[in-house]
């Protein structure tokens, strides 16, 4: 798997990614979030980028961060972050918050639900390839593991490795009406997965199509996948 270094910290990247795909993608990174993250960070790298477009932000004219109030009413600041008791006594409704606060929840979340998934797939017993645990750390952090856990059907399809069933439940859902097309995005990503994806001793030695079922940025930022066939198809 290649690794790219930056500032110290090394990334991972999928197989068969190019040295200019990786330094375009590093170049991505949001400002000051590079110099933020913990030292061991190894999360999937796309799919931080990936996060960070999904989720938003509300700003003022002056482009500062500001609390605001979700769709369902919670208390926002940042990346999606639901501001605690604390930070909603500091940052009311409209209040400006920070670049650098902003960041630093951003990193602590998407440590939190890392763990919280890794977690998860512990106690289920479950392998998964790089790609699903991509899409179910998104949906983690959008909708926390408890809710996650709630997708019995999908749980199913997951464990035997059925990626296109998994798809339509992750769409059979309330979440893909509150989230709309970031389930619809989330869940094409699931189908396109290929099905002979090796299990996790057989991965080890197994000599895979890295791009198939890949997640990647162009120059332009857009995202897009590659899918068994090896046709691009943007996200």
């Amino acid at each position: 798997m290649p690794i790219a270094e930056l500032d110290g910290r090394q990334y991972d990247f999928p197989e068969g990614t190019t040295s200019d795909e990786m330094m375009e993608a590093l170049d991505s990174l949001p400002k000051n979030y590079v110099e933020k993250l913990p030292e061991d960070k190894r999360e999937p790298f796309a799919e931080e980028n990936v996060i960070l477009k999904d989720e938003g932000v509300k700003k003022n004219k002056e482009g500062s961060h500001v609390a605001y109030r979700d769709s369902k009413k919670n208390p926002t600041g940042g990346h999606g972050h639901l501001l605690t008791d604390e930070e909603q006594a500091l940052y009311p409704k409209g209040t400006e918050i920070p670049d650098s606060v902003a960041d630093g929840w951003f990193t602590q979340d998407m440590k939190e639900a890392d763990e919280l998934l890794t977690s998860v797939l512990e106690d289920k017993k479950v392998y998964v390839p790089d790609d699903v645990y991509s899409i179910l750390l998104n949906m983690t952090f959008n909708m926390g593991s408890e809710n996650l856990l709630e997708f019995d059907k999908m749980w199913a399809a997951i464990e035997v490795g059925d990626w296109e069933e998994a798809s339509k439940e992750m769409l059979d859902s309330k979440w893909h009406k509150t989230v709309g097309n970031r389930a619809v995005r989330l869940a094409q990503r699931m189908a396109a997965i290929p099905s002979d994806v090796p299990d996790k001793e057989e991965a080890a030695t197994a000599d895979m199509t890295p791009a198939k079922g890949g997640l990647f940025e162009d120059e332009n930022g857009k995202l897009f996948i590659v899918d068994d066939q090896g046709n691009k198809k943007e996200v």
